[in-house]
C-alpha cells in the first residue's frame, strides 16, 4: 500500500517536472523574446548545466503542471469512483465531471502561476 501511495504522489511530480524541463526554456524565450532572454541568461551567469536547463520560471511552471496532473490523473478518477452516486454514473457524467474538475484544477494552477508572476 505504501509503495502504491508513493507512486501516486511521485507520478505527477515527475511528469510535471519533466514537461517543465523540456518546455520551460522555450516558454521563457517566447515570453520575453530572444533578445531579452539572452540578456537574462547573461545576467544570471549560470554556473551549472542544471540551472541553464531549468531556466528562470521552472518552479512556477512545474507546479502548474503538477497541479494539472494531480487533477487529471488522481483527483478526478478517485473522487468520481468513490463519491459520485453510483446510480448516476455514465459515460456522459464521467465526461462532464472530468471537464468540471479539469476546469477547477486549471483555475487553481493558473492562479498559483500568476501569483508567482508568470501568467
Amino acid at each position: 500500500r505504501a509503495k502504491s501511495t508513493l507512486k501516486t504522489i511521485l507520478a505527477p511530480v515527475l511528469a510535471g517536472s519533466l514537461e517543465s524541463t523540456v518546455a520551460n526554456r522555450a516558454e521563457v524565450q517566447r515570453y520575453f523574446g530572444p533578445a531579452k532572454f539572452a540578456s537574462i541568461e547573461t545576467k544570471l551567469a549560470w554556473s551549472s548545466p542544471l540551472s541553464r536547463l531549468c531556466a528562470p520560471a521552472f518552479l512556477s511552471n512545474a507546479m502548474r503542471n503538477v497541479i494539472m496532473c494531480n487533477t487529471s490523473f488522481i483527483i478526478t478518477p478517485i473522487t468520481y469512483k468513490l463519491y459520485y452516486p453510483q446510480e448516476k454514473k455514465s459515460k456522459s457524467s464521467l465526461f462532464w465531471y472530468g471537464m468540471g474538475m479539469n476546469f477547477a484544477g486549471n483555475a487553481v494552477a493558473i492562479t498559483q502561476q500568476a501569483l508567482w508572476g508568470r501568467a
